[in-house]
């Protein structure tokens, strides 16, 4: 937006890739060429290790961990999230954040056994991965799919299957959406396109199976994927 306006901007990244949280470190090269089109410079690998006022000039001089020092106008740091200091206390003592619930919405306790009428929905909750680790979701799209959840199971209705994680983003006059799992060691291979808009849906391939899906400028293709039933191995694109 700033470099929009004319502005010359420089983001210094301690990621090695380019939305590396987002996209697993897949369409690097698109994303650096999405950059440099929009008048940004990314750093990449690196971090600011220094901050001063500048003394001649209105701003501050910011040295990176490559040793070179800059004066900009402005810095913004962007530290992300971190989880509110909550202490949720189970039957067997306190329990850490972020909370593993099932598929109605409840709450396990550490041995992976529900907690009879304590629910949770939003970024206080995590979904367990493969090698054990859980990862929060923080877009809000998952809070409301998850009060859905728990709200059926409270009025005795059956439970919608499993959702599908999804997340968004508009990064350099893009729409990104990634649906599904997206893994740093897995594949992408091109699964359609939309000439109208330009628009790129990758499939996410791990072992050979469909894990997910990123979607540029492809929000008709994404909003195709995300009214099948089942995993995304199992879902099909118009036009393959």
């Amino acid at each position: 937006t700033l470099a929009a306006f004319g502005s010359r901007v420089t983001v210094v990244d301690l990621a090695p890739a380019p939305m590396m949280r987002l996209l697993g470190g897949h369409l690097s090269d698109e994303v650096l060429t999405w950059a440099a089109d929009a008048g940004v410079e990314l750093v990449l690998g690196s971090r600011v290790t220094e901050v001063h006022n500048a003394p001649d000039v209105t701003g501050v001089l910011v040295r990176i961990d490559d040793g070179s020092l800059e004066a900009f106008d402005v810095m913004v740091s962007a530290v992300g999230v971190e989880a509110n200091a909550l202490e949720l206390r189970g039957p067997d003592g306190p329990m850490t954040l972020p909370i593993v619930t099932d598929r109605h919405g409840r709450i396990l306790d550490p041995a992976g056994l529900p907690i009879d009428s304590v629910y949770a929905a939003g970024d206080v909750t995590g979904s367990r991965q493969r090698d054990g680790s859980i990862v929060r979701s923080e877009a809000w799209t998952a809070a409301r799919v998850q009060g859905e959840v728990i709200a059926r199971c409270l009025l005795g209705e059956p439970p919608l299957p499993a959702p599908v994680p999804y997340f968004w983003t508009r990064q350099f006059g893009r729409m990104i959406q990634v649906l599904g799992q997206v893994d740093p060691d897995g594949a992408l291979d091109v699964a359609g396109q939309v000439p109208k808009t330009g628009g790129i849906l990758y499939r996410a391939v791990r072992d050979g199976v469909p894990v997910g899906y990123i979607g540029v400028n492809a929000q008709s293709l994404i909003a195709q994927l995300q009214v099948q039933d089942g995993k995304p191995a199992h879902w099909t694109v118009d036009g393959e």
